[in-house]
């Protein structure tokens, strides 16, 4: 597909806004009244059907502000676009709030059991990133996957059951979950003698936005507006997570 950026211009409170284009050119969809034959639609060989994310960029913490839309583009869809643009290497991942995350990293806490589901990545540089992970890529490469569902545990009726490979587990799903790669990824784990479910996807931050329109798509400076309005709802997680914002020179 060929990718742009449109509409890129800054605020005067000082972030950067604007869509990421995505232009298909085959598979397009087709129009028809109910019950009648579908047409296709017809484009000029130099037009595609667009699939946009709108976002803001926040340079004073180095965050992005994302709009999900899943038949448009990833983050890391983007962050590959820059590095290739750019020629230097650039990376994007969920921010993650703490809880979830240092509970299941922490020394004291053994895994029991997980649930995940992958999607290959763009990034090679994540091929390789740990054991776990290069070897996930690598069944999935080898067998041609787009999405792997993975459960895996120790049986817990036995009186003998020990605890999964703690070490290599926590990294590999470390880097799975702020990777952005696992769509799901949840850990059972022994902590204080106790066992707890923890969902380390729903420990990012994240919210949603509703709007009512006589548009048959919503209008940019409308979706620039709401992820402002999303950003500011997640000011106070966020100083939580990265400190307060330091002032930078333009």
């Amino acid at each position: 597909y060929t990718r742009e950026l449109y509409r890129l211009d800054k605020s005067k409170e000082g972030f950067w806004f604007v869509q990421f284009r995505k232009y298909r050119i085959d598979q397009l969809p087709a129009y028809a009244r109910f019950g009648e034959d579908e047409t296709e639609i017809k484009l000029d060989e130099d037009q595609g059907i667009i699939e946009r994310n709108c976002f803001i960029f926040c340079p004073d913490r180095n965050i992005l502000v994302w709009q999900h839309d899943a038949h448009a583009n990833h983050p890391e869809r983007f962050a590959d676009f820059l590095s290739n643009t750019s020629g230097d290497k650039v990376e994007a991942a969920p921010i993650l709030t703490k809880s979830a995350l240092l509970r299941l990293m922490a020394s004291q806490t053994e895994a029991l059991k997980f649930q995940i589901s992958v999607a290959r990545p763009t990034a090679p540089s994540m091929y390789n990133e740990n054991k776990f992970t290069e070897s996930l890529f690598s069944l999935m490469n080898n067998s041609g996957a787009d999405l792997f569902n993975l459960i895996g545990g120790v049986d817990l009726r036995s009186k003998d059951a020990g605890y999964l490979n703690s070490g290599i587990l926590k990294r590999g799903l470390e880097t799975l979950v702020s990777s952005g790669a696992a769509r799901t990824a949840k850990v059972l784990v022994l902590d204080e003698g106790k066992r707890e479910w923890l969902d380390l996807i729903t420990d990012r931050v994240k919210t949603s936005r509703q709007v009512e329109t006589d548009k048959k798509s919503i209008p940019f400076i409308t979706m620039i507006d709401m992820i402002k309005s999303a950003y500011d709802e997640k000011r106070e997680v966020l100083d939580e997570i990265l400190g307060t914002p330091h002032a930078t020179l333009d």
